[in-house]
């Protein structure tokens, strides 16, 4: 639970940190303070932050964080560049408290601390990423605190030069620790539309054992084209290990239609292998999506996410998943769509259809 927004005292902060101190300057600047929390001592230069409601941004926008920005890609072994330091991870979003006379300590940066705060985007342990039927493989990450949060940081509340960070593209490197092999992409839409997925081309002539990185990066980048000058931003998440496979192809698609109320949508996936082996599919997401005027479904609003559970597909097989629904009322002139993917398989969208009289 966060800390209350007033009365905030020494004896709360300290029990809240652990720590040893009465010292308020020593309390700002606790190594037990939790990074990801919304709130907390940051770099202002102000004695007093009453009616400043962005206090805690800090004064460069990236609310306490220290986070690399890149503007150009360098070299895979050119120490100091971007490349180099994201395979290397030489790169922290590490807690930047105040110093003191340039930034004074303020008790008052605790109201509404939390301290069991999350990093607001995370991705899976490790992957194996199957080749589809195009020769794609996608590496999917999470939206672990969705904006806005009164406690936590998420991507939309750090920014940099005022762009916040769902203004960027979303991309991974994958990489062999014991050379300079490397492949790089990022996704073709915005952060802020909610798509989350990375599609890496050609990588049928890619299997086996790599190492993956994450960032964000101001431009969408054409694989296997030459890195544009951009803003690159490493992401401060675990490097993982992926395996990139061939084997049975699957692929899903989803079916829905509003009920006669059109404020709920009944929907079913169908999945198919034509391997012959099973295939057990798993990080499967189906997604509830509108548009408006001439927009594609992959640049709609996403309305509601549903994470689904892994399923076995026996060789040369297909299963159905059906009594699902999405409770939303509809909104005239929305077109709506339902998505769905899964780790290997690549995003499928269908038009909700009407419900059918009888």
């Amino acid at each position: 639970m966060a800390l209350p927004n007033s009365n905030i005292s020494v004896a709360m902060v300290k029990a809240e940190l652990g720590a040893a101190s009465n010292d308020v300057g020593r309390l700002c600047t606790h190594p037990n303070i939790n990074k990801w929390s919304k709130h907390k001592p940051v770099r202002q230069p102000y004695i007093n932050t009453d009616g400043l409601s962005d206090w805690w941004k800090a004064l460069d926008g990236k609310c306490g964080l220290n986070i690399p920005v890149y503007t150009n890609p360098g070299g895979i072994s050119t120490n100091g560049t971007f490349l180099y330091d994201l395979k290397n991870k030489n790169y922290n979003w590490e807690y930047m408290p105040p110093e003191g006379q340039s930034s004074p300590y303020r008790l008052a940066d605790f109201r509404n601390y939390e301290h069991s705060a999350v990093m607001p985007i995370a991705s899976l342990p490790s992957y194996n990423a199957f080749v589809d039927t195009n020769n794609n493989i996608q590496i999917d990450l999470e939206v672990v605190v969705e904006y806005p949060d009164d406690y936590n940081l998420t991507l939309q509340d750090i920014t940099h030069q005022g762009v916040d960070m769902t203004n960027y593209y979303l991309g991974v490197m994958l990489y062999k620790p014991t050379n300079d092999t490397f492949i790089i992409g990022t996704n073709q839409s915005k952060i802020s539309t909610g798509n989350l997925t990375i599609i890496l081309n050609d990588m049928g002539s890619s299997t086996g054992a790599w190492k993956a990185a994450f960032f964000m990066c101001s431009e969408a980048l054409a694989q296997g084209g030459t890195l544009p000058v951009a803003n690159y931003i490493p992401i401060d998440i675990p490097h993982v290990d992926v395996t990139v496979l061939t084997g049975g192809v699957v692929s899903i698609y989803i079916y829905g239609m509003w009920n006669d109320l059109n404020n709920a949508i009944n929907y079913e996936y169908i999945l198919y292998n034509n391997g012959g082996s099973d295939r057990t599919v798993t990080g499967i997401q189906c997604f509830l999506v509108y548009t408006t005027g001439s927009q594609e479904p992959s640049e709609g609003t996403v309305v509601e996410t549903q994470y689904q559970p892994d399923v076995t597909v026996p060789a040369n097989s297909m299963i159905t998943i059906s009594n699902k629904t999405f409770t939303h009322t509809r909104i005239t002139g929305r077109a709506y769509w339902i998505g769905v993917s899964a780790v290997g398989v690549p995003m499928t969208y269908n038009q909700v259809e009407d419900s059918i009289e009888i």
